[in-house]
């Protein structure tokens, strides 16, 4: 790294390190960047996400706050289920634009963003969108 220091600043940004790895994922031995669906790629990015909370979460002793931004409304219903699960005993916040697809979570609450203005829950309210 010293000696890369001196290019580094002339590039404006460093050209070696972790960062600069790939990641292979591979789904039945091929890689998913090249032969995964957008559902596949999607899933992969998730567990990765979830993994890493869980990592968090057993080394630090806490629960880490996890951002799932329009991802459960992608899921089928058993695959937000499993997501669910994974998530119960993590502190949550997932966005979605098609409210009507979520499962009711179990515990929390849900809000509803509408024209600037953020309503309490709407849990028990027939119209969520």
């Amino acid at each position: 790294m010293r000696q890369s220091r001196s290019s580094d600043l002339l590039l404006g940004h460093t050209a070696s390190g972790a960062h600069r790895d790939d990641l292979l994922l591979a789904i039945d031995g091929k890689p998913a960047k090249e032969f995964g669906s957008q559902g596949q790629k999607k899933s992969l990015a998730l567990a990765l996400k979830l993994a890493q909370a869980e990592i968090y979460s057993k080394r630090r002793k806490e629960s880490p706050v996890v951002l799932l931004d329009d991802v459960m409304g992608e899921l089928d219903e058993a695959r937000q289920a499993v997501v669910s699960t994974i998530v119960q005993e993590m502190q949550v916040f997932v966005t979605t634009c098609h409210p009507e697809s979520l499962l009711s979570p179990k515990n929390g609450k849900r809000f509803l963003l509408k024209d600037g203005m953020l309503t309490g829950d709407v849990e028990n309210r027939p119209e969520t969108a």
